[in-house]
């Protein structure tokens, strides 16, 4: 957490299927899923960055790295 930043770097978690997905170089396949399961996931995430700091957050986004194991969730949090 830097400011109205918090960053949560997570490794590993991506499931069988992505991981035999990625092993045969399908990233963009893994990544679209993973984009998609974020977007309906969002909404909680949110809710539970507020619950837990206190602080509204203002915008979330976030990536997956299939090729190295890893994921980034990132929150903006208003002033």
């Amino acid at each position: 957490m830097n400011g109205d930043l918090v960053v949560c770097l997570l490794e590993g978690g991506f499931t069988r299927a992505e991981e035999t997905l990625a092993r045969a170089g399908q990233f963009d396949t893994v990544i679209h899923t993973r984009d998609r399961l974020h977007e309906l996931a969002q909404r909680d995430m949110i809710a539970a960055v507020e619950d837990i700091l206190g602080s509204r957050v203002r915008s979330a986004l976030g990536t997956s790295d299939p090729a190295n194991d890893i994921h980034l969730e990132a929150f903006v949090l208003a002033p």
